[in-house]
């Protein structure tokens, strides 16, 4: 009886083991949740209003990739559509295939 008193003794130091470490590491899973930022609504609340349908903006001077430089007034009185991608963004590779 002794040696089998021994052995739970034993299974129970290792039941509570077994979920301390459950614990910590659903604790670990969490604590990223509640670091989490603001929400992105709360963010896009922040940022400022859109400009008008339509409305003229100031372009930045941009490099190119190719190594040339696009100027924005080569563009002046025409529309210009602005192709914004990540490669890192799963959508952005589905939408341009390389």
């Amino acid at each position: 009886m002794k040696a089998f008193d021994r052995f739970e003794n034993r299974l129970w130091s290792r039941r509570q083991w077994l979920g301390a470490l459950g614990g910590c590491t659903m604790t670990g899973l969490t604590v990223p949740a509640w670091a989490q930022p603001v929400s992105a609504a709360a963010e896009e609340a922040k940022a400022p209003p859109l400009p008008p349908l339509g409305s003229a903006l100031d372009v930045p001077r941009i490099e190119l990739i190719g190594g040339g430089v696009f100027e924005p007034g080569a563009t002046q009185g025409k529309p210009l559509l602005v192709y914004w991608w990540a490669s890192t963004c799963p959508f952005c590779a589905q939408q341009s295939p390389v």
